[in-house]
């Protein structure tokens, strides 16, 4: 078994997927036309350099949501596996991420950093000894 791909429910679909693609470097895979009257677009993206990370992005239902912590039940976060952490650290500096803390040693060994996406998801840069 393996993941197929992560959705997330945005208030933006356009400005998450520029921003997906700028500071990311994630790329269209496929846009989908609803089937039903009542569903909306979704975009796929896939992940730099022949990564497997697939994201969808599907505008939210305009429902309050409640705020997140990194321990709040459900998921918390999408941790992207880098190589070259230092170098990746600098690009998503030069970005304007919103960084969560400095780097920390990764469970197991390495190096990981929090940052938020322009919606406040969390994600995570990880390189791995």
């Amino acid at each position: 078994m393996r993941f197929d791909h992560i959705a997330i429910a945005c208030r933006d679909v356009e400005r998450m997927l520029a921003w997906y693609q700028k500071v990311l470097g994630f790329q269209v895979r496929a846009r989908k036309s609803p089937s039903r009257p009542d569903a909306p677009e979704t975009t796929y993206l896939a992940g730099p350099a022949g990564s497997p990370v697939v994201l969808e992005l599907m505008p939210d239902d305009r429902l309050a949501a409640a705020g997140r912590k990194p321990f709040t039940r459900g998921l918390s976060h999408l941790a992207l596996a880098i190589d070259a952490f230092d170098e990746w650290e600098r690009r998503l500096s030069a970005a304007g991420v919103e960084w969560l803390g400095g780097a920390v040693e990764a469970v197991g060994g390495g190096k990981l950093r929090s940052f938020l996406d322009p919606e406040g998801n969390m994600l995570q840069i990880v390189e791995r000894r």
